[in-house]
């Protein structure tokens, strides 16, 4: 079953999957933000790198969780 808008399926209650084609689109725009391309190697990354990748990440990761939010919150029966 898939969640409306979300980019994710459930298979019950408290399981979630996201779609790997979004989690895909979600790294490229981290590195992106990043300013990291997306074809650079992990391997040649420095440090730096990392962190700003890991920072832009962290921020996507907040905006999907509350937008999830949202959406439950206005799936939810009055």
């Amino acid at each position: 079953m898939a969640s409306e808008g979300t980019g994710e399926r459930t298979d019950g209650p408290g399981t979630t999957h996201r779609d790997p084609g979004a989690a895909a689109a979600a790294a490229e725009a981290a590195l992106v933000a990043a300013g990291v391309s997306p074809q650079a190697r992990g391997e040649a990354l420095t440090v730096e790198e990392f962190a700003a990748i890991a920072e832009n990440r962290a921020d996507a990761d907040a905006v999907d969780t509350a937008q999830h939010a949202q959406h439950t919150e206005e799936s939810r029966p009055s």
